[in-house]
């Protein structure tokens, strides 16, 4: 059976090198969400909601923002690249994105399910990435 120390110590975080032929051809390193910045993650969905709809202009790329690393394992974007990211190749940025949903457990349906418990519709959204 599992004691608290043993979970602590799990190296249980998943990350996974991604081939952006976009972007060169190289690697970039996606992690999986810790639970904390999922927490975030799905806050920021939340705090996106504009009376009955949700706006997920640019949820991609804050989900990339978490979790693309550079090769020492830091963050490779900062929240003041978002507006550069978004003008980057949106097949690369859509690549990235479902590899960063699922390390980290976001099933596609898991941010219309957020949009949905507060009467938002993904299709009424103002803009898409």
């Amino acid at each position: 059976m599992l004691d608290r120390e043993a979970i602590f110590k799990a190296d249980d975080i998943k990350q996974e090198e991604v081939k952006v032929p976009e972007w060169g051809g190289d690697t970039v390193i996606v992690r999986a969400l810790t639970g904390a910045e999922r927490d975030a993650f799905e806050q920021n969905c939340i705090d996106r909601r504009r009376g009955s709809r949700i706006d997920i202009k640019g949820l991609k790329a804050d989900l990339l923002i978490t979790s693309v690393r550079g090769a020492d394992g830091g963050l490779m974007f900062k929240p003041e690249h978002k507006a550069a990211l978004l003008e980057k190749s949106a097949q690369a940025l859509e690549r990235l994105y479902n590899v960063a949903q699922r390390l980290s457990g976001l099933a596609p349906e898991d941010v219309e399910e957020l949009a949905g418990n507060f009467g938002g519709d993904l299709s009424e959204s103002s803009g898409s990435d």
